[in-house]
């Protein structure tokens, strides 16, 4: 859906919506909530699925009552240590501020941006590829600047044969690009926090 005042923001479909936003805060509560109790910090009787104790009309009641100290993770944890049972609601968030949690979440958002992106400029690329093979032999009049040069091929004059669109998918820039959370292990970990090797470190605001 368009919005007048973020122009542009339909392009990124669900990947930046609200929905995604708030998945991906309870992704970060949950891989610390996990951490915790991997690293023995936490009992394992702390365990739960955050995720299930959330409702359809949640986000609505988390996103206005954001405006009381300017972000949306105060809701949640309010919402979540109210819901779950103890002693994981003592668990929650523990350790944790809510510029972490903004933070990362944010950063796994981009990240499915990213491999979204990644994923159609690799369409788009062996399309032209395959265009670039069906036509190489193909003769067609080349230029000069403005002025017509010597006859040549559209294969040969084509970008897409060129060495930067020949680069393998995985080593591509887009899907090269890392970026780093504030908790202590890779976000890419983060839904499956069990991959954590580090004790995470206890922290409180």
């Amino acid at each position: 859906m368009t919005d007048l005042f973020w122009p542009g923001d339909q392009l990124a479909g669900p990947l930046m919506s609200d929905a995604a936003f708030l998945d991906a805060m309870l992704s970060v509560e949950q891989a610390w909530l996990d951490g915790l109790i991997a690293a023995g910090i936490a009992p394992q009787s702390a365990a739960a699925e955050l995720a299930t104790h959330l409702t359809d009309g949640d986000r609505e009641t988390i996103a206005r009552g954001a405006d009381t100290d300017g972000n949306p993770v105060t809701g949640l944890v309010a919402l979540l240590r109210s819901r779950v049972e103890h002693p994981a609601a003592r668990w929650v968030h523990r350790g944790l501020t809510s510029q972490d949690v903004l933070d990362t979440a944010i950063m796994l958002c981009v990240r499915d941006a990213l491999c979204r992106i990644g994923k159609d400029a690799t369409q788009q690329v062996q399309t032209a590829a395959a265009l670039v093979e069906k036509h190489r032999a193909t003769a067609a009049l080349a230029h000069t600047l403005t002025q017509a040069a010597l006859p040549s091929t559209l294969g040969s004059s084509s970008p897409a044969g060129s060495p930067a669109c020949s680069t393998p998918p995985n080593r591509s820039p887009v899907c090269a690009h890392r970026c780093r959370s504030r908790l202590a292990e890779p976000w890419e970990h983060l839904p499956r926090s069990s991959n954590w090797r580090a004790r995470p470190t206890v922290r409180s605001r």
